[in-house]
Order: structure tokens, then C-alpha cells, then sequence
């Protein structure tokens, strides 16, 4: 049961929202030369990334990360990259890339609501139930009102009942 709840969850991330691609708000740094003019490297980032968007909007993900690596490259504090980049590598069933991504995002900005969810996902794909209710409850607290959240609270809470049935059954 509490499969078939996991995957209603990720049915409606995918058909909905699709793991929240970090809202496309990637966060462009503001490094400017002297002359207050941003450098090359950040506006082929930019660009980079823009089209890793359109690639990654079409399905078509291996692509999209090819060109998500190349602006990591030029700044590997994109933390909207790395998100996105980690739900191209989750499509394909890179969990434990897709995990690295997202703990990688959280690094930099540890209160990334989107991360703590897509982080969540991918652990309950490779059954750590444990650490998927830690993401999920972070997210909780970061995004009360998110536009997941009561589905979350739900899923949460039955996986919580089924917990305590099956630790009941077991000492009994």
C-alpha cells in the first residue's frame, strides 16, 4: 500500500509538476568585470543553461545534462542547474547521480525547498524510506502551503500508520 501511495506521488510529480524543475528560477550569479559588464563565461552559462531547459522541456534528458555539465563547468554554484540537472538524471534512472545532485544543491543553499522534495523522491525510489520522510518533512517545513504539501502530509502520514502497524505485528 504504501508503494502504490509513493507512486500516486510520483505519478502526480511527473505528470504535474515533474519533480519541480526548480521552478526554472536558476540563479544567475552577478560576476561582472570591472567595467560592470558580465564576463563571457556567465553569459555562455546562460546561454547553457537556457537551452539545457529546452532540451530537458522536449524529453530529451541525456542532452539536457551534456549541456547542464558545460555551464556547471563555467560555475558549479548553480544550484537550479543542479536540480535540474538531478531530475534529467532521476528520468533515467540515475538515482544515485540524481541524489548527488540534489544533496550537491542542498550543500550551497540548504533551505532549497525544491531539492529537500526531489532528494525525497529519489530516496523512496531506492527504498530508503527513512531518509525520503526526512526530505519530505523539510520540505513540509520549508513550503507548508507548497502545491505538494497536503499530498505529502498524506502519504507521510499513512507511511507513519504502516510503520507502527508492522512494529506492532513484529513485537507481538
Amino acid at each position: 500500500m504504501i508503494i502504490i501511495d509513493l507512486l500516486a506521488i510520483v505519478v502526480a510529480v511527473y505528470t504535474g509538476v515533474f519533480l519541480i524543475q526548480a521552478n526554472r528560477q536558476t540563479e544567475f550569479h552577478s560576476k561582472l568585470n570591472p567595467s560592470g559588464q558580465f564576463t563571457n563565461d556567465i553569459a555562455d552559462a546562460e546561454q547553457l543553461i537556457r537551452i539545457g531547459n529546452k532540451l530537458m522541456d522536449e524529453d530529451k534528458y541525456e542532452e539536457a545534462i551534456y549541456h547542464y555539465n558545460r555551464a556547471l563547468e563555467l560555475d558549479s554554484t548553480f544550484v537550479g542547474v543542479l536540480v535540474d540537472r538531478g531530475s534529467c538524471y532521476y528520468v533515467l534512472h540515475e538515482y544515485d547521480k540524481a541524489l548527488s545532485d540534489f544533496t550537491a544543491a542542498l550543500a550551497l543553499q540548504p533551505d532549497h525547498p525544491i531539492a529537500h522534495f526531489n532528494a525525497g523522491i529519489v530516496c523512496g525510489a531506492l527504498g530508503n524510506d527513512s531518509m525520503m520522510v526526512s526530505y519530505w518533512e523539510k520540505y513540509l517545513e520549508l513550503e507548508p502551503e507548497g502545491e505538494l504539501a497536503d499530498r505529502i502530509r498524506q502519504f507521510l502520514n499513512k507511511h507513519k500508520n504502516a510503520k507502527r502497524e508492522k512494529d506492532k505485528a513484529t513485537t507481538e
